[in-house]
C-alpha cells in the first residue's frame, strides 16, 4: 500500500518518541506540500491541495493543510 509506511527506530538520551514523530511529520508535510505547490507539471495539484486543505481546516490546531493522519501507535517489538 503506497499510502502509509512503517518505521523502526530507537531514540537517544530518552527522547520522547511522540515528539520525534511530530517533528518528522511536520518537516515532511511541509516539504511535500511545498513540492506539490511549486511543481508546475504536477497534474493532480488542485485535487491534492483541496484534500489537504479540507482536512486541515476541519481540525483544530492546523493552520491550513493537514497531510498526515494524527494517529501514532507506538509498539515495542517482541524479540522473545
Amino acid at each position: 500500500m503506497p499510502n502509509h509506511f512503517h518505521m523502526i527506530s530507537s531514540f537517544l538520551n530518552n527522547a520522547d518518541p511522540g515528539l520525534v514523530i511530530k517533528n518528522i511529520k511536520s518537516f515532511t508535510a511541509l516539504k511535500i506540500i511545498d513540492a506539490v505547490l511549486n511543481n508546475p507539471s504536477e497534474s493532480r495539484k488542485g485535487w491534492m491541495l483541496d484534500i489537504f486543505e479540507r482536512n486541515g481546516v476541519s481540525k483544530l490546531g492546523n493552520k491550513r493543510f493537514q497531510f498526515w493522519c494524527r494517529l501514532f501507535r507506538e509498539k515495542s517489538p517482541d524479540f522473545a
